[in-house]
């Protein structure tokens, strides 16, 4: 089965896609963001967030790959969007935008009431 989801980079539209792993998406996002490097270099913060993403998993096959399109499976979208500093959270299985606000808010946020709303939410839908 699986947990899929993506984070898009959204100035060099690359995803970057986990399988098994995406209710642990917002957490290495905001891990690699929280560094506060490169935010404004696209091609840099990519390679920071997929390190943060492989970091336990470095000579795995399964589980992390990088794209150039949205995988019709995937339930969680991060787009993180350099030029504007801005990240949204997006809720595929439900078609609904749980975070959208600057880059800095998202590291002082520290995954507030939106992040425990999706998880209760992603609880229930796999629980009906």
């Amino acid at each position: 089965m699986g947990s899929r989801g993506q984070i898009l980079i959204k100035d060099t539209g690359v995803y970057l896609y986990t399988h098994y792993s995406a209710m642990k998406l917002p957490e290495m996002l905001h891990s690699a963001l929280s560094k506060k490097l490169r935010l404004d270099d696209p091609e840099y913060l990519a390679r920071i967030i997929f390190c943060e993403m492989v970091k336990d998993d470095l000579e795995g096959e399964l589980n992390f790959g990088i794209d150039t399109i949205l995988h019709d499976d995937v339930w969680l979208l991060l787009v993180v969007d350099c030029e504007k500093q801005k990240v949204t959270v997006k809720n595929l299985g439900q078609n609904k935008v749980v975070f959208d606000g600057s880059i800095e808010d998202y590291i002082n946020d520290n995954l507030g009431e939106w992040w425990i709303w999706l998880t209760v939410q992603n609880y229930f839908s796999k629980n009906q």
